[in-house]
Order: structure tokens, then C-alpha cells, then sequence
């Protein structure tokens, strides 16, 4: 999770940069990982 905030990934290739994130999960969870980011983007 902390990952994820101090990156705050705007793209699918930017959340496999993410540790923890691979191809599977990036293509399982990526679209709505990156919507609730986007929410809470300054």
C-alpha cells in the first residue's frame, strides 16, 4: 500500500514498477487500482 502511494501510478506500466505488482495482478486489479488512485491524485 505504500508503495503504491509514494509512486502514485497513472498507468499500467507504471503499477508494474510498483514492488509486489506483476504482470497477473496488474491485469487483475490494474484498472481499478489506478480509478482509486485517480481519485486521491493532487
Amino acid at each position: 500500500m505504500k508503495a503504491l502511494i509514494d509512486k502514485m501510478p497513472d498507468s499500467k506500466e507504471s503499477l508494474l514498477k510498483v514492488s509486489g505488482f506483476g504482470d497477473v495482478k496488474v491485469e487483475k486489479y490494474g484498472e481499478n487500482i489506478l480509478e482509486i488512485l485517480k481519485r486521491f491524485r493532487l
